[in-house]
Formats: structure tokens, sequence, C-alpha cells
């Protein structure tokens, strides 16, 4: 466990800051980029809080994920496992008498079994710290897993008459979205007054390190000229007999919207001449997505080529810078957001100045809480300089950890705006954000800013202290006099 805590070393943290508001039995919306390391960030609270802590996760993957990053600090079952419904009758039996015995810190749990009556009883029979939902902006409208999600509050939540303390963990995102959120769910922020019946949720949200990313975008006429460009791109000038090589030995994750047609341009690349080309999909099994995503880390020049998968389990070597593209566009400007700040790889944390801390320090820092730390957890602290430590915003990398390039044509646009339409699913509510969305994103294709700037003041809202990053496209061509271009792309597109 003590793989968790090199972190609290720093005097004010977000792991604080959420172990202080669940102390109060305070609710928290932790907005910041989903990279950050998650398990770190709530480990902490699982150690020194009394009961069992449940989370709500999209998927198995996801589970997969988490339960990955705990047992490589030495947790297994039954402290922690989950429920996604894979499991034996013996195996859940197991589950359920480990949570009757308060065994268990934390348990996994996708949105369905959750709301199950059977779950459901179980929960309200079990000493519960807090619930914690993984990814809360799905409960959005314009989000494409809403209906899931809507399920899960109308029949899993509000079937529950006093919930212990909610932790929702999103993405960055503007105030608005924000207060969107919590009053869905029945809160209001910790600072506004708020209704007999709305409950308050402190905020806690970090810096987006916006030096890690350089965004371009590249407007075409076809699919066929996207083909072109797409591998103009990884070959770049290629000289006779590298055709189908990548120009930069960096890894690459191409998001191409949904499974079909990721088996479509993976075998296209494949054709071309490209090697390592692996595809991810929901049509796959766990275990061979899990293999891809592990073939990824061990190659620097694989292609994956994903269809609208979760990609948290992307983590090729660390210090080499990523690639990024977008061969159908986002769905919003939140979610191109999201997306390309989860890939960022913050620089180490220099090994000498981490290797100074002790024990001793620990145990000051620990004192803000009330109860004294129990011994037993700080004799066997050491900490050590591993991937989970929070990297501070002030420390910048030399050069853009994300290269990303979004690849729009006009009948990407209609395509979507189509399938929106027409889906019977979507309440007319949710049509209407989705579309509302997709046009901020092309009002955001279009315009003349800087990629960066312009991107987070759409997302989230607060760019008064940025500047023009001077790597996407736009810094470029403003550089050369590229208004006359802005113009024609505006009037075709």
């Amino acid at each position: 466990m003590p793989h968790f805590f090199n972190n609290f070393n720093q005097r004010q943290t977000p792991e604080k800051q959420l172990l202080s508001a669940l102390k109060g039995g305070n609710s928290v919306l932790a907005n910041f980029p989903l990279n950050y390391p998650l398990p770190s960030f709530y480990a902490p609270a699982l150690l020194m809080l009394n009961g069992m802590a449940i989370s709500i996760v999209p998927d198995s993957a996801s589970i997969q994920y988490n339960l990955s990053r705990f047992k490589a600090a030495g947790w297994n079952f039954p402290e922690i496992c989950f429920l996604d419904g894979s499991q034996m009758p013996h195996e859940e039996r197991a589950i359920r008498d480990a949570i009757n015995r308060n065994r268990i810190r934390i348990l996994y749990i996708t949105p369905e079994r959750f709301s199950s009556l059977t779950f459901l009883e179980l929960f309200v029979r079990s000493s519960v710290s807090f619930l914690m939902i993984e990814e809360a902006d799905r409960f959005l409208p314009d989000n494409p897993d809403f209906a899931r999600y809507e399920r899960l509050r109308s029949q899993g939540l509000a079937a529950i008459r006093s919930l212990p303390p909610v932790v929702l963990l999103t993405a960055p995102m503007r105030m608005e979205r924000q207060k969107l959120l919590i009053q869905r769910l029945g809160f209001t922020l910790d600072h506004q007054l708020s209704s007999r019946e709305a409950k308050p949720i402190t905020l806690i949200e970090t810096a987006l390190p916006t030096a890690h990313v350089a965004i371009n975008v590249v407007p075409l006429w076809s699919e066929h000229q996207k083909f072109e460009r797409l591998i103009a791109y990884l070959s770049g000038n290629p000289v006779p007999g590298r055709i189908g090589h990548l120009h930069k030995q960096n890894p690459v994750l191409i998001q191409a919207g949904d499974a079909a047609q990721s088996e479509k341009l993976g075998a296209s690349l494949v054709d071309y001449g490209f090697e390592s080309v692996y595809i991810v999909n929901r049509r796959q099994s766990l275990h061979r997505q899990q293999h891809a995503w592990q073939l990824a880390q061990e190659k620097p020049d694989a292609i994956i080529v994903n269809g609208n998968q979760s990609s948290q389990d992307w983590k090729p070597s660390h210090g080499l810078s990523r690639q990024v593209i977008y061969w159908r566009p986002p769905n919003s400007l939140d979610s191109l957001t999201a997306s390309l700040f989860r890939y960022i790889i913050p620089d180490a944390v220099d090994q000498k100045s981490a290797k100074k801390n002790t024990t001793t320090t620990l145990a000051e820092d620990l004192s803000f809480m009330d109860e004294e730390v129990p011994q037993s957890f700080l004799s066997k602290v050491e900490i050590n300089p591993t991937l989970d430590v929070l990297i501070p915003q002030s420390i910048q990398s030399r050069e853009a950890r994300i290269e990303a390039l979004i690849l729009y044509t006009r009948e990407d646009y209609s395509h979507v705006i189509q399938n929106i339409r027409q889906n019977q699913q979507l309440s007319t509510e949710s049509k209407q954000e989705r579309i509302l969305a997709l046009k901020r994103f092309r009002h955001w294709v279009l315009s003349g800013e800087c990629r960066v700037t312009n991107l987070l003041q759409h997302s989230i809202g607060d760019t008064d202290e940025l500047e023009p990053c001077g790597n996407c496209d736009r810094c470029q061509s403003a550089k050369h006099g590229g208004k006359l271009i802005q113009f024609i792309q505006k009037v075709l597109f």
C-alpha cells in the first residue's frame, strides 16, 4: 500500500482534499485529467475510513485496469474484488460472504450490476464508507452512454433512500456542465445556497498541462483523400522501399469511431504495408483487447486502431511522445478535451528528491487528520519513486507529449447528425444536446484561433491566463499569413 502514498509529501494535494471531505461526510466532484493515477487518488481514503468503498465503472476493461494497479501494490481478494456479471455462482457467494464479514476495502461494479435488486438489497445492509462513480460525465445528455447511465440514476441510485458520501470522477469540464451534472444527481456546490432537498458537494480540480499538447486539424473532401492524408502523416515522405513504415518511431492511436470502421481501416493499413497494426473494439474478447494493449507497450512503432473502446490501457513506454489520430471526429469538444489530456505522460519526478522522503515526513503530512495514523501502517511505509506520483503542474516537458491530428470532412458531420436524428432510443433533449455539441465542434474546426486555447475556452471555460500554444496549425498559419486559407475553409466546409 505505500505504493500509493508517494504524493503525500506535498502539503496540499487532491488526495488530502478528498480524504478531508469524506471524513466530514461530504460528497466530492473530482474534476481533473483522467490520466491522473486514480487509484492513488482514493487509496488513502480506503485505508483511513471504516467500511467498504464501492466504485461504479463503465465496463469490465475499466475494472481490470483498476485491479491491476492495486495488485501491483500488493492488494488482492478479498481486500479488492469486483462484480460485473461474469462470476460463477460460487465466486459471487464468496464475494457476498466477504462483504458480510467486512473484509472488503473496495468493490468494483458495473452500472447494470449495481442497479440489480439483489445487489441493492446487499448494499443497504452493508457498511459503505463512500460510493464512487468513474467517468460520471456519462450522466449528461450529450454523452453517447447517456441512456445506460440514466437507468443507473433512476433505477439504481434513486432506489437508495440514504446514500453515503458520493465521489464523482470526471474529465475537465466547464462550470455549466459541472452544475448540470450535480443537479441531475441531486447535489449542489458547497459554496452555493442549497435547497432542503439538495446535498452539498465539494469541488476538487487540478490545472491542465497544456504545454504537453499539439493539435492539428485537416479539413478534407472525401474518405479517399482522408486515407491518403493519413498515410502521408504516418509515413512522412518515404524513400523507395519504406512505404508502410512509420515516419516517427512513436506509438500511434487511431480513433476510428466504431467497431466496423476500426476493422475496415485496420485492414486497409495492413494491405498498404504497415506491420504492427492492432485492432481493439467491442467485438473482441477482453483477453484479446488486453493482449493488443500489451503489445502496444512493447513495440514503439505500434499502431492501435480503436473502435470506440476505453483506451486507458494504452500505456506506451515512458518517455515516448504519442500520436493520436481522429479518423472520425469526436462527438464534442468536451470529449476531445477528455481524451487528449488522458494520454499525457508527465515527466518523471527527480529521483534524488524522491528518495529523501521518510516515514517521519509522511506521518507529519498525515497529521491533518483527527485520529492518529496507525503505527502498523507507518512501519511498512517506504517511499519509492513510481509512476503513481502526481507531477506538479509547474514541471513542464521540453516538447509536446501528445501530437493530435483530426481528419475532418463535411460528410463526417452530416453522417453523425443523421445518425443522431434517426436514433429512436434518444430523447428529444438528448438529440438537441448532441447536435448542439457537434455544431460547437464544427465552429471550433473552422475558427482561426489557437486550437488549444480555443478548445479549452469551450470545454472548461477558464483560459484567461493561457497564451497561444504556437504548435497547432492555426498558430503556424498565423506566422505565415494563412488568413486566406482559413476563409476558404469556412466557405467550403
